[in-house]
């Protein structure tokens, strides 16, 4: 979505497959106990960037995990530096 000539807003949606893996050893006494563990999951991604120049590009995204119990957004901002010559 072009709102000026050098100011641009692009959507974005993604998504994924992730696996967890996690190991728990218990140490009491003399004794010892592990457990472990594993799931498998997804996540979806979403945001919109805002490109400047055609060069540099901030990104805030949310990331939502699914089919996990911990299901906390994760918020982010990404910075894109172009360093190549444009033809």
């Amino acid at each position: 979505i072009a709102l000026h000539s050098k100011l641009s807003l692009i959507p974005n949606v993604a998504g994924g497959v992730l696996y967890q893996r996690s190991t728990r050893t218990i140490n009491a006494t003399s004794a010892a106990a592990s457990d472990v563990g594993s799931d498998f999951g997804g996540t979806v991604s979403a945001g919109v960037s805002l490109l400047l120049n055609d060069v540099i590009a901030i990104q805030p995204a949310v990331r939502m995990p699914i089919g996990f119990d911990d299901r906390d957004p994760v918020f982010s901002i990404g910075l894109t530096l172009g360093l190549g010559r444009r033809p």
